[in-house]
């Protein structure tokens, strides 16, 4: 492979992945334009019980397509007092719920292709016209939704064209398949690779819709694909906990209820993996009548598959033991004395306490000194 080839894949799947997230962009601001008021009163409204917290969450999620916006939302509610952390654990797991139908409409939408592929956007686009020239604002909100919609296909159908044909590869054929030859070991590696992907793009809309594509182009298989989207699902964490690097602690301890969900969600998952992707395995061939095992066609309908079932099931585990994450949070961002940034904080304080009270020793002597027989140098 040139090295003339290997940059112009890299500038057509950055420039593919622009649009994506341009999209993504839109089409969320767009939504939380229309809804916004609306899912703040729900959230402040019907979080007092965990099945009123998750559905709240789910809800928000799939209606303004960003769990990072309302993971985001949730850090600054707790921060300001409006909710407590223990109201806004549930809300958190019913977020990662709603974040599935982004990539069920990445699967069902946007892995077509040929002739047609751009007659769904360019209707979208028609439709959203009138609105977009409304002088009405909410109109124009909701166009502004439909045409990020639009964009959000072209960019997969982009993200499509971008992917290059392995076989005309060999190299990269064999650098992928070597790292899926470990065993068990390169399901923590994609893991870690998925993780590592969605903490540098900010968006795991974008992270899963390339898992898709790499899947449905025969790059990986249907087991390294669910350990990128078992990585995934933590590196999406870290939007709320940069958000909560300017919040109080009660707004940082939300921040690591999100990340510790999620953590112990993906061991759980590592615990038994092999019986699990079994499981999807058996579910979405009875589905699209072919195994993810065999045939590379069927693994988004299985990934989109395991992404939903993994955080139902692990929000049906971890419901019941809120008080303890609750607490382990609390240890985690300590207050007061106890927390590690508190006590570097004093130590800072102390050491500079000290020397300002050395320097003013050491003046006072040399003061004392030189008015006491003037023969003393300078310090």
């Amino acid at each position: 492979m040139k090295t003339t080839d290997i940059l112009l894949i890299i500038i057509n799947f950055a420039g593919a992945l622009a649009v994506f997230l341009f999209a993504m962009t839109q089409m969320s601001a767009g939504l939380q334009k229309v809804a916004g008021s609306q899912m703040r009163a729900l959230l402040a409204r019907f979080t007092g019980k965990p099945l009123g917290g998750i559905l709240t969450g789910m809800g928000m999620t799939m209606a303004i397509q960003s769990s990072s916006a309302t993971t985001v939302m949730v850090v600054s509610f707790v921060s300001s007092g409006l909710l407590t952390l223990a109201g806004a654990v549930p809300v958190i797991m019913g977020a990662n719920i709603g974040t599935t139908a982004t990539a069920w409409l990445l699967t069902l939408l946007g892995m077509g292709g040929g002739d047609s592929a751009f007659s769904l956007p360019l209707t979208l686009a028609a439709v959203s016209l009138p609105m977009l020239l409304s002088r009405r604002e909410k109109p124009r909100n909701v166009g502004q939704t439909i045409i990020g919609l639009a964009l959000l296909l072209v960019g997969m159908d982009l993200l499509k064209g971008a992917m290059p044909n392995l076989e005309e590869y060999p190299a990269l054929l064999r650098a992928i398949a070597s790292l899926s030859g470990h065993g068990f070991g390169s399901v923590l590696i994609f893991t870690a690779i998925g993780a590592l992907m969605t903490c540098i793009v900010q968006a795991s809309a974008a992270t899963m819709a390339i898992t898709l594509l790499m899947c449905q182009n025969g790059w990986i298989g249907f087991e390294m694909a669910v350990a990128l989207v078992m990585g995934e699902n933590i590196g999406t964490t870290i939007t709320a906990n940069l958000a909560a690097t300017v919040t109080n602690d009660a707004g940082k301890k939300a921040a690591r209820a999100h990340l510790m969900f999620n953590v112990v969600g993906v061991v759980l998952t590592l615990l038994a993996f092999r019986p699990l992707t079994g499981l999807v395995a058996h579910v979405a061939e009875g589905m699209t009548g072919s195994s993810p095992y065999v045939a590379a066609g069927s693994i988004p309908v299985a990934i989109s598959l395991f992404h939903t079932m993994f955080n139902v099931a692990n929000t049906l585990i971890q419901v019941w033991f809120i008080r303890q994450i609750v607490w382990a949070v609390d240890r985690m961002v300590q207050s007061g004395r106890g927390g590690l940034g508190a006590r570097l904080k004093d130590a800072l304080r102390s050491a500079g306490e000290g020397c300002s009270r050395g320097l003013l020793w050491l003046y006072g002597m040399h003061h004392y000194m030189g008015s006491n027989g003037g023969n003393c140098g300078p310090i």
